[in-house]
């Protein structure tokens, strides 16, 4: 029989309830029981005018940068407002002649556009169009969902994707090879850090940072609260933004006893020790399943002989 390193385990997933699938099946599938309490709620950007001017300019720009699928679907469905009212159909269209220029050149000087290396990076947009990358495989999947819907001038395929190994936004900035002098936007929340545009700039890049989307923290439920004073023996957080949303929601993370708190990289661990929080795991693998893999093999470590012994009090 298979083990189940989390039988028995309570698990706190603090993710939106229609992002916690995956995280969800993971930790029932080891056995452990699952019980979400979103830690953020998302809304429309309060004043969308920047992203409206992005979106409306999207043919001057070279590289989109998604950092979450949540950026992802508050731009797709921004962009599908603004076309359905008229309001950027230009978009679609050929890009002006001084952006396909440029692009002209820019491919001629890289070879044709020739790919540094099997993700793309170091390659030019086609004339109008620009590229797109993503930080981790949530985000990848709602890209390629999204892409297809931009039109023959909208953004490249999805194929062309950089996404780096670690799903550090910074790490991304390394991964797109030389951007100096190429215009790139990221649309994000609110709230969003501002490492990868930094980065970006350090390299040359001209960076256009707009909210796509607002965050804020979410009112603790009856419910929640209930499930709260049964405790937990893990607590999941998979972005800054939920470490902080739950400090708040919870009045800080004295309420969460003894229970493990588990980080999904170390941008969020970061985040959850300025709050108070003793991170007690960080994943390896920066996605949802690399998230509950390595929990599942915090607790096999524990519930071990060894790790068994190690507890015990001399």
């Amino acid at each position: 029989m298979k083990p189940l390193p989390l039988r028995g385990r309570r698990v706190l997933v603090t993710r939106r309830r229609e992002q916690s699938e995956t995280l969800c099946a993971a930790i029932q599938a080891a056995g452990g029981e699952a019980v979400v309490i979103p830690a953020i709620e998302i809304a429309p950007a309060p004043d969308p005018g920047d992203l409206d001017r992005a979106i409306g300019a999207l043919g001057d720009y070279d590289w989109i940068v998604f950092t979450s699928a949540n950026a992802v679907r508050a731009f797709r469905s921004r962009a599908e407002a603004l076309e359905a009212s008229g309001a950027v159909g230009s978009y679609h269209r050929a890009a002006p002649a001084r952006r396909r220029d440029e692009a002209e050149d820019s491919v001629r000087r890289a070879g044709e556009g020739t790919a540094a290396d099997e993700t793309g990076a170091g390659r030019t947009a086609a004339a109008g169009r620009p590229r797109v990358a993503a930080i981790g495989p949530a985000t990848a999947r709602a890209v390629r969902e999204f892409s297809s819907g931009f039109g023959e001038a909208g953004p490249e395929s999805a194929e062309a994707l950089a996404i780096p190994e670690d799903f550090v936004s910074e790490a991304l900035a390394e991964r797109l090879g030389e951007v100096a002098g190429l215009r790139i936007l990221i649309p994000g929340s609110d709230i969003a850090r501002k490492g990868l545009g930094e980065a970006l700039r350090a390299r040359g890049a001209k960076v256009d940072e707009v909210a796509a989307y607002a965050t804020s923290s979410a009112a603790a439920s009856a419910e929640a609260l209930r499930e709260l004073e049964r405790g937990f023996d893990a607590v999941l957080f998979a972005s800054p933004s939920a470490a902080r949303g739950f400090a708040a929601m919870i009045g800080g993370p004295g309420r969460l006893g003894g229970a493990l708190v588990a980080c999904i990289g170390p941008a969020t661990a970061e985040e959850a020790r300025r709050l108070g929080y003793g991170v007690g795991l960080v994943a390896e693998v920066h996605s949802a399943e690399g998230l509950v893999d390595a929990l599942a093999r915090h607790y096999e470590t524990a519930d071990s002989p060894e790790g068994r012994s190690e507890r015990k009090e001399p």
